[in-house]
């Protein structure tokens, strides 16, 4: 079709298999068909293997839990005083002396805001649920900062799981579980190694409650006998 409209419109020398169009009109219907169909065929090339687009993100990377510090950020002197002015709540402090504070590039003092404080609280099942669950990421985190409060929680956390005298299938799937072996993998090798045919939702309640509880109510009683 291209070339009979080449040789119509003059731009190649004409031959015995091209068909000479005597109407105008004709010509310009063929040349519009050549467009329709040029754009048909990309359509089909879209439909049968389209073009893959990708944003420029980064792939997922693993959230790290920071137990240890408190969320905070820095803020102009003037800024503070205009907080505690206008605060409402008696935990407050309105001295500046309970407050850290700090000289900026700029030569200006700013104060640092907590916005919430962070306690870890090892009689809470919950907050040892999240450790269990970070460990892996906060262990390697802090693997080389012995004489920090982050690592102290590894040493607390080895201290209260040994006192909770997890019976040895336990200590093997919490193994497992700071591993971050897939419960899949973790029922199966739980039938391997001990014959317990154990189902998914079964290792989740113990994973989420049953061990957490456990630890939790060890250090419980270690502070009740320290007390």
């Amino acid at each position: 079709m291209e070339h009979v409209i080449a040789v119509n419109e003059g731009k190649v020398p004409p031959d015995d298999n091209t068909t000479i169009l005597k109407d105008s009109y004709r010509l310009y219907q063929l040349k519009h068909n050549l467009i329709d169909l040029r754009r048909h065929q990309y359509y089909l090339k879209d439909a049968y293997k389209p073009t893959l687009h990708f944003q420029a993100i980064d792939h997922p990377k693993a959230q790290f839990y920071d137990w240890t510090c408190d969320s905070f950020y820095w803020i102009p002197l003037t800024e503070w005083q205009h907080r505690v002015d206008e605060a409402l709540l008696h935990t407050i402090s309105k001295d500046l002396e309970n407050y850290e504070t700090r000289i900026n590039e700029k030569g200006e003092t700013e104060v640092k805001w907590v916005v919430r404080e962070h306690t870890f609280d090892w009689e809470n099942p919950l907050h040892v649920k999240a450790l269990i669950n970070n460990y892996d990421a906060l262990y390697d985190y802090l693997k080389e900062k012995l004489n920090t409060y982050g690592r102290t929680l590894i040493f607390d956390f080895e201290r209260y799981r040994a006192m909770a005298n997890l019976t040895e299938v336990r200590e093997f799937i919490l193994d497992k579980k700071i591993e971050k072996m897939p419960y899949a993998d973790i029922v199966q090798s739980l039938q391997l190694k001990y014959g317990l045919k154990y189902n998914e939702n079964h290792l989740c309640t113990i994973l989420a409650k049953e061990i957490p509880e456990k630890i939790a109510l060890a250090a419980k009683k270690h502070r009740m006998l320290i007390d």
